[in-house]
């Protein structure tokens, strides 16, 4: 399902709709209209999981103290962190996700008219894509797993409790692939996609008004990256003439 957004109202009005069917709704916001593959799929640069997940257990350690972390907690670690991984983000928080869809710099004017427009994937009855601790400790790693979940990491960093943050994660398919989350067969049907146009100058205006209503209403980057970096990436934007864009710290 697609539906077409052009305001906060409609925004909040979508998710409201779509509460009637589930409580239980996760948030992804992208600022284009990207399949649902992680960021190691989309790569070909990556010289193998195992080979980048042991060599951030190493370098981490100067950082963060990983024992009494499970390994599935140190991999969301290093996802939220842009370690390319298998996990892809997601929040329980709706405003979070239009702000990380309203993020980026808006495509060009010579870019093709589709790149125009920013997104929401909504996923409903999202817990029944979930395991228990029991089944999660039975199974060695995310590499070990047969099929896609939902999965919600213990409080591991002040910016995913910020950001509510949970993560689909995800296998490859006989061929060694990643099969984006909206064709396989047991999420397609709960999932929903909200776009957000921009190719017009009345969707480039609406846009951006936009993005000023959800500062107003508390979604900026001093609240999801809760952080000095995150206080000054808001600030610039705050104070800037023009707030072309919002921009991660």
């Amino acid at each position: 399902m697609c539906k077409i957004v052009k305001t906060v109202t409609e925004y909040i009005d979508c998710v409201r709709s779509l509460t009637t069917y589930s409580d239980h709704l996760l948030f992804r916001g992208q600022t284009q209209d990207w399949p649902l593959i992680p960021s190691v799929g989309r790569s070909k640069a990556s010289n193998g999981e195992e080979n980048l997940i042991c060599d951030f257990k190493t370098g981490v350690q100067a950082y963060v103290d990983l024992s009494g972390l499970s390994e599935w907690d140190i991999w969301a670690l290093a996802q939220h962190h842009e370690l390319r991984t298998r996990y892809l983000d997601w929040s329980l928080n709706a405003l979070a996700a239009l702000w990380f869809a309203m993020m980026g710099k808006k495509a060009d004017q010579e870019e093709d008219k589709e790149c125009k427009q920013a997104v929401v994937w909504v996923l409903s009855s999202y817990k029944q894509f979930t395991l228990s601790d029991d089944q999660l400790q039975s199974i060695q790693d995310p590499l070990s797993l047969k099929q896609s979940i939902i999965y919600q990491p213990k409080a591991i960093s002040p910016r995913i409790v910020a950001q509510q943050g949970l993560f689909s994660i995800h296998v490859k398919n006989e061929s060694g692939e990643f099969v984006p989350l909206e064709e396989q067969y047991q999420f397609r049907d709960e999932l929903t996609k909200l776009v957000i146009p921009y190719g017009t100058e009345a969707e480039s205006n609406a846009f951006d008004e936009m993005r000023n209503e959800i500062n107003s209403l508390g979604a900026n980057g001093a609240v999801f990256y809760p952080d000095i970096d995150g206080l000054c990436q808001h600030l610039n934007w705050l104070h800037s003439k023009d707030r072309n864009y919002f921009k991660l710290p």
